[in-house]
């Protein structure tokens, strides 16, 4: 990541404690700059993860809601299954088939 402050200090200062001073505080500036400029890409990358998860999250919505559709279709087939097994839909089965025949 690369600072976005590039400021350099130049000053009309002759006192080396002043000038190691404001050398400091320079350097201070870059070391912020960059700290910004990492929390903004973790931000960006905060930002996507939310969005992804929100996108699992729905799509999960989605498998449940149909988990539930094809339960209540096995239900239904269970249930269409059995009564076609009951005597009298297996006699009336036979009696067309005979009218046919």
């Amino acid at each position: 990541m690369t600072p976005k402050s590039t400021k350099t200090v130049t000053s009309e200062y002759s006192d080396p404690a002043i000038q190691e001073i404001l050398r400091i505080l320079q350097q201070m500036d870059n070391e912020l700059a960059t700290f910004a400029e990492s929390v903004r890409f973790n931000g960006d990358m905060l930002g996507e993860m939310k969005k992804s998860t929100s996108e699992i999250i729905q799509e999960n919505k989605e498998l449940k809601r149909d988990r539930e559709v094809s339960k209540t279709r096995v239900s239904s087939l269970e249930e269409e299954v059995i009564s076609l097994r009951s005597p009298r839909t297996l006699l009336s089965v036979r009696v067309s088939l005979r009218s046919v025949t």
